[in-house]
């Protein structure tokens, strides 16, 4: 019986026609209980949103300015402002959503929500097919506050507060748990060839009295320093209510570099012991900011290994000539490595153009 009643329901909700359902007015406008598809939803290729459309003026709210593509407002609301969405507008009225549109995945399963107030979001929520938070957000347009909330295997990994009307936004990373950290996703940058090694400084605040055992980096492109810029000595204690400062030195290979890395705290605590920081790492031999002002360089083809050229503009161009005179061109994308081993030692005359830059340089291999 109760499996009759679960198939009865998934059919009345979720397959099947409901009385009612994705109606329109004369004059095309929706209204009512809808079914929207989104064909292609990231992870989960086509979703399907269920809620409900109601049909307010267009004067329910102060408009502050019109998109030029005729797709949203820009309201006042409250003590901030908000974007409302339009398919169209008749009779100086449109269709919006209101109240909570629930969003299921191609099995029927529900992975997020969204909370509408008459066109207006006031928080939405994902989460995974076991029902764990993902991410979450919600608008606070008394205080003028949008916070947002980001899961990792069902720990709450940034909570990140934003002005409504002003681009200032503050990020708590780890905000439940013992050690905080001022950037768990820190940025690095390697220039091989100018600025090889960049340095970034974490503070880490404790809330509690905590010590760090150890930090797990799997590339070995990373050391880890104290305050004095000498090399953590382990256990590294940090005292209750204390702050102290740490250093990562990103010194990568061309071979070893990756476009983004984890490494890890590995803390004394027997819940939540592991704090990992997800890094963006970029590395070049040449870039944008570079192609135009290094003439000639050096490399050799057992160490350097690679030649590295991200891609400038939306399409990037480099030819290399070889001292016998052949051309050979590669086509850049967003991270282009050039292995040197069908290389032999000699000069080449490298040449990179793009939208956005153009250079030429020298090229002297060594053994």
């Amino acid at each position: 019986m109760k499996t009759l009643l679960n198939t009865g329901i998934f059919f009345l909700f979720f397959g099947g026609y409901v009385e009612g359902q994705n109606v329109t007015t004369p004059a095309g406008l929706e209204n009512g209980y809808w079914i929207d598809t989104l064909e292609n939803s990231g992870t989960y290729g086509k979703v399907f949103d269920k809620g409900t459309y109601v049909i307010i003026p267009v004067n329910t709210y102060p408009i502050i300015r019109k998109s030029n593509s005729n797709s949203f407002f820009e309201v006042k609301y409250i003590n901030s402002s908000a974007i409302i969405f339009y398919s169209k507008i008749v009779n100086d009225s449109f269709a919006v959503k209101d109240g909570t549109w629930n969003r299921f995945d191609s099995l029927g399963n529900l992975i997020g929500a969204i909370s509408w107030e008459k066109g207006i979001i006031l928080s939405s929520r994902d989460h995974d097919l076991h029902g764990n938070p993902v991410y979450f957000d919600t608008s606070d347009y008394i205080s003028n506050c949008y916070t947002s909330y980001q899961y990792i295997d069902n720990r709450l990994f940034k909570k990140k507060q934003n002005s409504l009307t002003e681009n200032i936004s503050i990020n708590y990373y780890y905000p439940l748990d013992k050690l905080a950290i001022s950037n768990a996703e820190p940025n690095f940058e390697s220039d091989f060839l100018r600025r090889p090694i960049d340095t970034f400084k974490i503070i880490l605040f404790a809330k509690d009295s905590i010590a760090i055992i150890g930090i797990k980096d799997s590339s070995h492109n990373f050391k880890f320093l104290d305050k004095k810029k000498n090399p953590i000595s382990y256990p590294f204690a940090i005292s209750k209510g204390s702050k102290v400062e740490v250093y990562a030195l990103f010194k990568p290979s061309p071979s070893s570099l990756r476009s983004s890395e984890t490494f890890t705290l590995v803390t004394n605590e027997l819940d939540n012991k592991e704090y990992p920081i997800y890094a963006t790492t970029l590395g070049y031999h040449l870039n944008y900011k570079t192609v135009e002002k290094v003439s000639n360089f050096s490399l050799s083809i057992s160490k350097d290994k690679y030649l590295i050229i991200p891609r400038m503009g939306t399409v990037t161009v480099t030819s290399v000539t070889f001292p016998s005179g052949a051309v050979k061109y590669y086509h850049i994308s967003e991270f282009t490595k050039i292995s040197l081993s069908e290389f032999v030692p000699g000069k080449y005359y490298i040449s990179t153009s793009s939208c956005n830059a153009a250079g030429s340089q020298t090229m002297i291999l060594r053994k």
